[in-house]
């Protein structure tokens, strides 16, 4: 019981996490970097990593605006492209699996054509938007 109350007491001293995980200070994870590159590019960083991306978007958005921030903080996460791949891969079992001489509407046919093939172009399209 002495044993557990001093390593109650050690934890409140230091100030750790409950689950004994120390909690890193959070990064800032947007940040746009002075200067521009020689073909007039402005330089950020997200996530700890450096890109090169045009002063404004769509003739809209500028670099400073919380819309395209929000975006490229979206677009550069890690698992936006893992997921993006994996539709892809969903995409290719499911025309894999598609029985193109049977009926168009029953069957897994009819649950791609109907369901799954708009939901994934509605994907790729917002994809290819926000990229």
């Amino acid at each position: 019981m002495l044993t557990f109350y001093i390593w109650v007491t050690e934890r409140a001293e230091q100030k750790v996490h409950p689950a004994g995980v120390h909690r890193k200070k959070q990064q800032k994870t947007f940040d746009l970097l002075p200067g521009t590159t020689a073909d007039g590019l402005r330089t950020v960083l997200v996530y700890g990593k450096k890109f090169e991306v045009c002063d404004k978007s769509l003739f809209i958005f500028g670099l400073d605006g919380p819309i395209r921030q929000q975006v490229m903080l979206l677009v550069f996460w890690v698992w936006f492209d893992r997921i993006i791949l994996l539709l892809i891969a969903l995409n290719s079992i499911g025309l894999a699996i598609v029985d193109w001489r049977s009926d168009a509407s029953s069957g897994f046919n009819g649950f791609y054509n109907d369901i799954l093939d708009l939901w994934l172009t509605i994907f790729f399209t917002l994809e290819g938007i926000l990229k």
